[in-house]
């Protein structure tokens, strides 16, 4: 099943403890047959909405005011300014133009501790 993607939505998840690995829990209906999964195993893919937020918080903490997002048929661009420089970053959709800028941003945090 390595192959297989699976989506999950609406669905509450927590992180715990299994025989002292640490798991993804699912708490939902009884039908559900999986009940945790290694978080080794576990990509998550935020939302258009949680991206936009993260990366709103992350201008916040640069100093900076707001995110801009504009698309046109070629794609999408978010333009972000921090510290008094205008980027851009691009993308097929929001999804991936918010996710590149947010990317940038956290390198820039990691690179200044």
């Amino acid at each position: 099943m390595d192959e297989k993607m699976f989506v999950i939505s609406d669905m509450l998840a927590t992180i715990d403890s299994l025989q002292g690995s640490p798991v993804v829990a699912f708490q939902g209906a009884s039908e559900w047959a999986l009940d945790a999964i290694v978080t080794s195993e576990v990509v998550w893919m935020p939302r258009e909405d949680q991206l936009r937020q993260a990366l709103l918080s992350g201008v916040l903490e640069f100093g900076g005011s707001a995110i801009r997002l504009e698309n046109d048929l070629s794609g999408c661009r978010c333009h972000i300014t921090i510290q008094g420089r205008n980027m851009v970053f691009s993308g097929d959709d929001a999804c991936e133009a918010y996710a590149a800028a947010l990317l940038f941003l956290l390198h820039e945090r990691d690179s200044k501790q």
